[in-house]
């Protein structure tokens, strides 16, 4: 038997924990925190996906992913190479090694439509 969040949505979590929306730890995982087996950083809040920052952060992964379309097939061709084109290859190249990082961070919708933003089970999630 499921236990019921503070909002009244059914969760996952066992009858011993309940599921809070805010990111607020449940009572296994005090269980762990208390025996050493889960560090406390990792029941720490993530990042909430409608922050104005990440938000931004996505629009430019917009504008990056239509750049990316339009140059990675003309580098198929030996046309000449500008310092320009070569310091937007490296800033693509270094948004989207960012970007790996910002979404093991950022929070989701689990399958009953609560946002899930406890790192270790945003970490499970994608990994």
């Amino acid at each position: 038997m499921a236990s019921l969040s503070p909002v009244g949505v059914m969760s996952r979590a066992s009858t011993a924990s309940l599921a809070l929306t805010d990111g607020a730890i449940t009572g296994n995982e005090t269980e762990l925190l208390r025996k050493g087996r889960m560090p406390l950083w990792l029941s720490q809040s993530g990042v909430q996906p409608s922050w104005p920052p990440r938000l931004l952060w996505d629009c430019c992964g917009g504008f990056f992913l239509m750049s990316d379309i339009v140059v990675i097939p003309l580098d198929c061709f030996d046309g000449p190479s500008s310092g320009l084109m070569t310091a937007f290859d490296w800033a693509a190249r270094f948004f989207w090694s960012f970007d790996i990082i910002i979404n093991f961070l950022t929070g989701f919708m689990d399958d009953y439509g609560t946002l899930e933003l406890r790192l270790h089970m945003i970490w499970r999630r994608y990994l």
